[in-house]
């Protein structure tokens, strides 16, 4: 399953300036925002959580989530929500149990996103599903981006530096420097609901269908057409849900990953299934 945050602004009103763009707002927040307010929080407001746990959790979450952004006007450079509007962040893994009880401890304890005139209360869930929303999703650069709307947000390189996420934004500019050492852009995309997919089919348009008997050879031949087409997004992104790996390179745990699946007719294979529970991310 995947991992998902859930924000609510009672004051009905999100204040948080890009990084070099005055006077408007950054919407989706940027991965490098959520993971110098996670690391804050962590210090000042969580310190029974222990670096071991902690590091390799932030390490996970500098993947780029997937951002649900609730409907807004902007006003002067503030976004104004709905009271009580929620914004969402869904990451496509599962945390183990540790990381997971570490992360709703770092989410409920947010006092404000952004600037800190963004009261907020926040917490995990496994059951949200967007409504009047807007879903920005990250896409590699290498990709082709098609007509709609797109920005552009800091993100961590990866590895993680946690050294960096300690350099105040004064101190960064002072030193001449465009951005924060260790990070980068990472071009978002908004894209609407209907568009997030569980499974991908394919028909089969041979003259004679195969027979059910190959389908294992089927199935195997769309995964590994699969992989092969992630290419170089693996160097920069080894988590995949086609792959069902972890950015470790392990396993996956659960059953979220893609699973390659024939469809039978007649006792033959007239086609494939790729069925993903837990939501195929944008990228792959």
């Amino acid at each position: 399953m995947p991992t998902i945050a859930v924000f609510r602004f009672p004051g009905g009103r999100y204040h948080a300036p890009p990084w070099s763009r005055a006077g408007t707002v950054e919407l989706p927040p940027s991965p490098w925002r959520l993971l110098r307010e996670f690391h804050a929080v962590w210090r000042t407001r969580a310190p029974e959580l222990g670096e071991e746990t902690v590091h390799p959790l932030l390490a996970r979450l500098a993947e780029p989530p997937t951002v649900h952004v609730p409907w807004h006007t902007v006003v002067g450079g503030v976004a104004v929500f709905d009271r009580d509007a929620e914004l969402a962040l869904r990451w496509p893994f599962e945390l183990d149990p540790a990381q997971h009880a570490a992360l709703e401890r770092l989410v409920s304890s947010i006092p404000y996103l952004g600037q800190a005139d963004n009261a907020c209360s926040g917490s995990l869930s496994t059951g949200w599903e967007p409504g009047s929303h807007d879903t920005w999703v990250p896409v590699d650069v290498a990709e082709s981006v098609s007509a709609a709307p797109t920005t552009t947000v800091l993100a961590p390189e990866l590895p993680l530096r946690f050294g960096a996420l300690l350099n105040p934004p004064v101190e960064v500019r002072r030193g001449g420097l465009p951005f924060p050492a260790g990070t980068h852009l990472v071009p978002y995309q908004r894209r609407p609901r209907e568009e997030m997919v569980t499974a991908v089919r394919y028909r089969v348009s041979q003259t004679v269908l195969p027979p059910q008997t190959e389908s294992l050879i089927y199935t195997d031949l769309l995964h590994r057409g699969a992989l092969s087409k992630l290419g170089v997004l693996r160097a920069h992104r080894a988590h995949t849900l086609l792959g069902g790996r972890r950015a470790d390179g392990k396993t996956m745990e659960g059953h979220h990953h893609a699973h390659y699946l024939p469809l039978i007719t007649g006792r033959r294979v007239s086609g494939l299934v790729v069925w993903v529970p837990g939501e195929l991310p944008a990228d792959e």
